[in-house]
């Protein structure tokens, strides 16, 4: 019986020699400059050459669409406090909401805006239009509006900055649609002035804070008369 050769086992060719699998060529005849990486010498070994970044390569941003989680609305909730909560329960900070959006808070918002706002959060339309601050649409009119409301510059807080009472929003978790009004001084319910700042670093109150009742820096809002205390 005739004996079988290697290459004849099977259908593929064995290979009985490592080789460069372009060329065919045994791969200790390949010249070491041709070899990528750092190259012993002595033992004619390449140590490959890795081609990572130590950058951090940013993440591609989500495609827009409607949010999964829908929050409550209150009826005397403020618009950018109920963006915020929805934000929140989907996983996004305040911030980081409107960058995904291509919003820039901190002015008032025009009506595509508003409509982007309201379909990414499954929201009524009319009812966000009533309760964010948005422009009136006039050209050369510098006012701003709530709803069918018009302010002059000035009496509202726009964007970035927050009004608060520290004890309704422990009670309710969310921010009054009047605490946006300059001209509110106090919280009608419970008569404290509304915090404009934290007591303990002095910071302006940011919409983009990690809780309802929690400043960036860390600390739990207190009214003006009482303490403050860190977050466990």
């Amino acid at each position: 019986v005739a004996k079988s050769t290697p290459q004849q086992l099977g259908t593929f060719p064995v290979v009985s020699s490592l080789a460069d699998s372009t060329t065919n060529t045994p791969i200790d005849s390949v010249p070491t400059s041709q070899i990528p990486g750092n190259v012993d010498s002595s033992t004619n070994i390449a140590t490959p050459v890795t081609s990572m970044s130590q950058e951090p390569i940013p993440m591609p941003e989500p495609p827009l669409g409607p949010l999964p989680i829908i929050v409550p609305r209150f009826d005397d909730e403020s618009g950018m406090s109920y963006v915020m909560r929805s934000f929140w329960s989907n996983g996004l900070s305040f911030d980081r909401g409107f960058k995904w959006l291509h919003i820039r808070p901190g002015r008032p918002l025009h009506n595509r805006d508003l409509q982007l706002i309201a379909w990414t959060l499954q929201a009524p339309p009319a009812w966000l239009l009533s309760r964010l601050l948005h422009s009136t649409g006039s050209v050369g009119n510098a006012w701003v509006a709530l709803g069918s409301h018009e302010f002059r510059p000035g009496t509202t807080l726009c964007g970035r900055v927050a009004r608060l009472c520290p004890q309704c929003i422990r009670e309710r978790d969310y921010c009054e649609l009047s605490w946006v009004l300059k001209h509110v001084p106090c919280c009608e319910k419970h008569g404290l002035p509304l915090l404009e700042r934290c007591l303990h670093c002095g910071d302006e109150i940011s919409w983009n804070r990690p809780a309802i009742d929690l400043c960036r820096c860390g600390r739990y809002f207190q009214p003006v008369d009482g303490g403050v205390t860190m977050a466990h």
